[in-house]
């Protein structure tokens, strides 16, 4: 065989070849599309910023200090910006929404890649089905005394299980998420799941696997040729079999609930009020986007969104009572003011308990669960503040600098549920508080999450007091990065009260 310089050919082209591509990589690396928003320090070479996001929430909320509100990173060599401002969403997400609306593939899981149902997906695709989802919760009732009767009974459930505890300690991350997923169940098929239901357990399990398998697969949103190394580093092999399974489990209920022979499910639910309103389009004969794909994916999303946020926001609130009993106790006697100790709060009483509410909104705004939103992406060049926006850069709205942002909540940092009441004690909401995020992406479920959390914090605090396992040691007030952020793992008593 010819030989170059010693080495066969063969050799040769391989070393060229290589050779090439690094060039290309450090020329990608040194150049950068032009008048982009500042970057907050030098990429490395292929990687781009991700060594520095060891801790993504608190290195962005860092550079926010040190490069202003809009900045850009790279991640590997796609470019994202950081939109760090309130002000700056408004004018993006809301002003330009035209632009800013469109998903990075996948949707909560890109490593999926599945761009179908509601949260993944882009176009017409995510206006239909949006359209059509948001139109369903609102026929069901959502926001409704309707839906709030449901929300009432499982709460009562999820109670009743705590109360056989007799205040033994409780990590109550397991049974909190069984029960919020079960209000979604009763949307989505027309009924509840008892805890113990092995095929429910197994959903939860699954559910459950995937949300901490997102810690370990994130690299490969940025680097998906990574799943071809031997062995199963970043989760790629677990997450397709968790999500096979999950579809199985779905097409199933799916099968079920339309074919409904032993009228084991209310009739009134979104799988069979998706399935209908599918067939009378296609029978008008005009073109649709829903199919039986996107409705598998809109179960997907509104299980894993509907009960992963709601569920991180219980466990705060519960975190947060057991580090400030004062506010706690100030919530049990204005529960007992408004219901008279003798009935269920119910929904009429979310006006009149102000401090509740504000206490809730807090929670909310100091642990904001999804810092970092969901990525966008950029459908067309677009420019903001004078700097360039390339087609398809992808986007985060940081949430969490708009809600630790010192010149809008003066002490960001301080658990004062005081800043959403006004002089006369009623609740003030600010516009900057986004935790359902804004724009035509705002979560489409934020009224039945509200209702949830209102529910499940005053029947709580009424019937028990939250205490901490050993009075002298509180569990820390520190997150865990995933799909969301809820608090580091830990144990309470729920103590019943006489």
């Amino acid at each position: 065989m010819a030989t170059i310089f010693g080495l066969e050919l063969s050799s040769a082209l391989l070393l060229l070849i290589v050779t090439l591509c690094v060039i290309l990589l450090v020329r990608s690396w040194l150049e950068h599309p032009q008048n982009i928003p500042p970057l907050p320090a030098k990429p490395f070479p292929i990687v781009g910023h991700i060594p520095y996001m060891v801790d993504p929430r608190r290195k962005l909320l860092e550079w926010r200090k040190t490069a202003g509100e809009l900045f850009s990173v790279y991640f590997g060599s796609t470019l994202v910006v950081v939109i760090s401002s309130h002000e700056l969403l408004r004018e993006t997400m809301v002003k330009q929404a035209e632009f800013f609306s469109d998903r990075h593939l996948g949707g909560i899981l890109p490593v999926l890649n599945l761009p179908e149902g509601v949260v993944g997906s882009s176009g017409e695709v995510w206006k239909e089905n949006r359209s059509l989802t948001l139109n369903l919760l609102r026929s069901f009732g959502m926001g409704k005394l309707e839906m709030a009767e449901n929300i009432i009974e499982e709460v009562s459930a999820y109670l009743a299980e705590i109360s056989k505890l007799s205040g033994e300690p409780l990590d109550p991350k397991l049974l909190t998420s069984r029960s919020v997923s079960n209000v979604i169940c009763r949307f989505l098929i027309g009924k509840r799941f008892e805890y113990d239901d092995p095929a429910y357990a197994r959903l939860l399990e699954l559910y459950q696997q995937t949300v901490d398998l997102a810690k370990s697969s994130g690299l490969l949103h940025w680097f998906p040729n990574l799943k071809y190394l031997p062995g199963d580093l970043f989760s790629h092999k677990r997450l397709m079999r968790n999500h096979t399974e999950f579809l199985a489990f779905s097409e199933n209920v799916v099968q079920k609930v339309l074919d409904n022979e032993n009228h084991d499910f209310n009739e009134d639910n979104f799988i069979a009020s998706y399935w209908e309103e599918k067939k009378k389009r296609e029978a008008s004969g005009k073109p649709t986007n829903l199919s039986r794909n996107n409705l598998l994916r809109c179960i997907g999303d509104l299980l894993t969104a509907g009960t992963e946020t709601t569920t991180s926001t219980l466990l705060w609130f519960y975190l947060y009572m057991v580090h400030y009993p004062n506010i706690q106790d100030k919530i049990y006697e204005e529960i007992e003011r408004e219901t008279g100790g003798s009935r269920l709060p119910c929904v009429a009483d979310k006006s009149k308990m102000n401090f509740l509410h504000a206490t809730i909104l807090e929670v909310q705004r100091i642990s904001t669960v999804v810092p970092l939103s969901l990525l966008h992406r950029v459908s067309k060049e677009c420019t903001v503040r004078g700097y360039t926006i390339p087609k398809d850069t992808m986007v985060i709205p940081h949430l969490d600098a708009v809600h630790f942002d010192e010149q809008i909540w003066g002490d960001p940092h301080t658990f004062r549920p005081e800043r959403f009441l006004n002089d006369k004690g009623d609740v003030i909401q600010p516009e900057q508080f986004v935790v359902y995020s804004l724009g035509r992406r705002i979560c489409v479920g934020e009224a039945l999450a509200r209702m949830e959390l209102f529910l499940f914090v005053a029947m709580t605090c009424q019937r028990f007091k939250i205490k901490p396992v050993n009075p002298d040691q509180l569990p820390p007030l520190t997150d865990t990065m995933g799909l969301t952020y809820p608090p580091t793992a830990f144990k309470v008593k729920f103590e019943e009260r006489c």
